[in-house]
């Protein structure tokens, strides 16, 4: 997965501009920051249970789709403030739509923790690879029409791969749970 990453920016570094990368490092810095300083840990600590229920994984489940939400409602009402931080208005528009990405993220299977407990390397690799693949094949086929906003759509595009993919490999229905 880091290999076909490493492709993608060898691939779009010849497409893009700089500031292209720039702009999307600005987004990701500030997406990065919400998602650390918001993480409740859910996930690994379904990992490291030895028998959890449904409902503790629907909990979970839940929490984390709570959480996206409301990062990405963060992201995109301090966009401005974040982009006038960085001196770059042209970043508003991005932070707000890679604000999306948790939220997508956070639709996938929670299954994909058991994968994780039990070392399922195999199906973890066929849920992030292609998405990781989703994500180069968008991110250079748009490059030269889209600019920055490629790697936008790229960025996207491989999140719902992997969250589509989570149901296939990691199969679970989710229920809203508290």
């Amino acid at each position: 997965v880091e290999l076909i990453y490493f492709a993608r920016l060898l691939l779009l570094a010849s497409l893009l501009a700089p500031e292209a990368f720039g702009l999307l490092a600005i987004a990701s810095i500030a997406l990065s920051t919400l998602m650390q300083v918001s993480n409740v840990g859910m996930v690994p600590a379904l990992v490291q249970r030895s028998e959890a229920t449904r409902d503790e994984y629907d909990g979970a489940w839940t929490i984390g789709l709570a959480r996206a939400l409301l990062v990405t409602l963060a992201l995109v009402a301090s966009a401005p403030l974040i982009a006038g931080l960085f001196k770059e208005p042209r970043a508003v528009s991005i932070i707000q739509a890679l604000a999306f990405r948790p939220s997508i993220e956070a639709l996938s299977s929670i299954g994909v923790a058991r994968l994780t407990r039990g070392l399922r390397f195999r199906e973890l690799a066929f849920i992030y690879a292609p998405a990781a693949v989703v994500d180069l094949c968008v991110a250079v086929l748009a490059a030269p029409e889209l600019g920055v906003w490629a790697l936008v759509a790229g960025t996207l595009a491989g999140s719902a791969a992997m969250a589509g993919l989570s149901y296939c490999f990691a199969p679970h229905r989710p229920r809203l749970r508290f």
